[in-house]
């Protein structure tokens, strides 16, 4: 029983046995989803225990919440599930009971955010802060010289590795990047920096002169050489003050764009007022530590799991979920060296979808909704589509391959034997072969879901001819459009609903027979 992590391989159970051990649908979704809330429940404990141990970071709340079960419309699919003679009352105890989680999980995670010590608001002009200084003044410049003074051999690089060299000396702190972090942390628990400290600190990582040429002897002039000096002492002594007045400098600057950031945007509270496209959800890796305080943040559209290309030819996964924000952390994710887009709020109902499409999701769910009939340009595109059919002659091209028409005979499986019989799952699977186009409105509908049931594995490619609400790859301009998506097409309901896995994407989405003008199946 997957449900509950526990299986049985049928080659230890007889093959009788097997046959007659069976479980309707109704009860193995129940199984499913209470063995859902079970695990829903240790992980609400996990969340608190953890938060009672000690302060929790912005990292590991944003862990912890990428666990958080019952999460995502698979649940309302399988308590939909649980329908049928004798299990009306189960499925409402059912419901509730996900009803009640659901609003234990909000407030519990509402609970653990507001305990956690670190303010992103004011971490966030931190960060802002140290990323002005670095675009806007030679910091940068000057830590490399600084390592150009004093700092040692660098270790090799792959290759170097690869071939079996090894570096002289040992890894030293850039100047400038431990600085900043010194002031941010300082600055976060509401102290100071000392400058002496720090550069005494640098005093015993840097203890040579490397590079004379490099001192800067000519403008700083200090200290002046002394009775008994000798090159190394005077030198060491020269780089000392060159690095005591660039540390000095910095905290400075630091101090200087914090203050002006703070009276100018210092309004850190929760008001959310903007959209983020967040291209690497959830915020849980290394190095993320700056931005993982976004995960307290509500979710308007995904995540969006997609399929991206690795820098070795292969693929790795990875979602773009769309959040309502502050303005605060709007602002501080621009400036960062690896931006995410956002947009203020309108009162546009597509803006989110238009940002996860242009995040790279070819189709999001909520641009469809519940309506049944087709629009004036859908039923256009369906005629126009349906009456390409009609030419004539041998080298017409614009023909197309229509196997399931109203009046279509099944196709021949067998050689040496006349078509026609009644149509089966196996023969409309035969027939959507690469080419064979299915026209929505016109071809029978019956024939297609018989072939791609909910139930099937059988899945086929296709392109699918799709009214979508915003921009496409096809259209620069506001939707709606008729575009083509190509993708796997996974089943087709009676009604027409289609569950389509778009290319790029690994989850998938159900597009409503009345956005839908056509499919074409494709190798």
């Amino acid at each position: 029983m997957a449900a509950l992590d526990f299986n049985i391989s049928l080659h230890d159970v007889c093959l009788g046995c097997a046959r007659q051990a069976t479980i309707s649908p109704a009860a193995d979704a129940f199984v499913t989803l209470v063995a859902e809330l079970v695990r829903a429940a240790e992980w609400v404990q996990d969340g608190l225990d953890g938060a009672a141990d000690g302060d929790w970071t912005w990292l590991q709340f944003a862990r912890w919440k990428a666990r958080q079960p019952l999460a995502g419309d698979v649940w309302a699919q399988k308590l939909r599930e649980i329908r049928g003679k004798g299990w009306a009352a189960t499925a409402l105890e059912v419901t509730h009971a996900v009803d009640t989680h659901r609003r234990s999980a909000a407030s519990t995670i509402s609970q653990l955010a507001k305990g956690i010590g670190d303010n992103p608001g004011r971490s966030a002009i931190l960060e802002r802060a140290i990323r002005m200084v670095e675009t806007d003044s030679a910091a940068l410049q000057e830590s490399d010289a600084i390592m150009q003074i004093s700092g040692c051999t660098k270790p090799p690089d792959v290759y170097q590795q690869m071939m079996g060299a090894r570096g002289a000396g040992y890894k030293q702190p850039s100047p400038w990047h431990l600085t900043a972090a010194t002031w941010r942390d300082a600055t976060k628990r509401g102290g100071s920096i000392s400058v002496d400290r720090l550069a005494d600190y640098f005093d015993e990582q840097f203890p040579h002169v490397h590079d004379l040429n490099a001192l800067p002897c000519c403008a700083v002039h200090d200290p002046t050489p002394v009775g008994g000096d000798c090159p190394h002492t005077w030198a060491l002594r020269t780089a000392q003050a060159h690095r005591r007045l660039h540390v000095a400098e910095w905290v400075q600057r630091l101090e200087l764009a914090a203050g002006g950031l703070f009276s100018t945007e210092g309004d850190t509270t929760d008001n959310c007022t903007h959209l983020m496209c967040v291209p690497w959800w959830p915020l849980t890796g290394e190095g993320m530590d700056s931005i993982a305080y976004l995960a307290q943040f509500e979710v308007v559209s995904g995540p969006h799991q997609l399929a991206r290309r690795d820098g070795y030819g292969g693929y790795r996964s990875g979602s773009v979920a769309i959040l309502r924000v502050p303005a605060w952390a709007a602002a501080h994710v621009a400036e960062l060296p690896a931006p995410m887009h956002s947009e203020p709020i309108t009162d546009d109902r597509h803006q989110a979808i238009r940002l996860a499409r242009w995040a790279g999701v070819a189709i999001v769910s909520s641009e469809f909704t519940s309506r049944r009939k087709p629009t004036v340009m859908v039923d256009e595109a369906r005629s126009g589509l349906a009456q390409r059919e009609s030419g004539s002659g041998h080298y017409y091209y614009g023909r197309v391959h229509r196997p399931l028409t109203p009046d279509s005979a099944p196709p021949d499986l067998y050689r040496g034997r006349d078509g026609g019989g009644d149509w089966t799952a196996y023969a409309v699977r035969h027939a959507l072969e690469p080419g064979a186009v299915f026209v929505y409105g016109c071809d029978d509908l019956a024939l297609l879901s018989m072939g791609l049931p909910e139930d099937s594995r059988w899945q086929v490619r296709g392109r699918i001819h799709v009214e979508l609400q915003t921009e496409c790859p096809s259209h620069d301009d506001p939707g709606p459009h008729l575009c083509e998506v190509e993708g796997v097409v996974e089943s087709v309901r009676s009604n027409g609903a289609l569950s389509f896995i778009p290319e790029g994407l690994h989850n998938g989405v159900t597009i409503p027979a009345a956005y839908i003008v056509g499919l074409t199946v494709i190798r």
